[in-house]
């Protein structure tokens, strides 16, 4: 288990990922029900895509200041791998790119409410 307040390695990340994907259901609990479960379902929220910033991290229970940079750089690698894949021409055709331009648009802002 990890400790309270923890800040998560971008290796923890993709293992929550991971297990989330590979088991239809998952129960996401820490003990308390805030911290480190706010930050897991953060963190597969922005792995499905969805642009979520620290306000919306707070709303799920992240409570630590590290949690949220931590998950502010897992935000800022998901955006960048999607702006990479659009320039990729495997990756080219009009459904995908415009599926990534959608996260990538979100993400721009979430950045831009934050103000960064």
């Amino acid at each position: 288990m990890a400790p309270e307040c923890a800040a998560p390695a971008q290796e923890q990340f993709d293992q929550i990922w991971k297990a989330y994907k590979g088991a239809g259901v998952t129960i996401v609990y820490c003990g308390y029900g805030d911290g480190r479960t706010g930050m897991a379902i953060s963190a597969i929220q922005l792995f499905e895509g969805r642009a979520l910033g620290e306000l919306d991290f707070r709303a799920n229970g992240v409570q630590c200041g590290g949690q949220i940079e931590a998950l502010n750089a897992l935000r800022e690698g998901i955006h960048r791998k999607a702006q990479r894949l659009t320039q990729h021409p495997r990756y080219g055709t009009p459904t995908i790119r415009s599926t990534l331009k959608t996260i990538s648009d979100r993400m721009r802002r979430v950045r831009a409410i934050e103000g960064r």
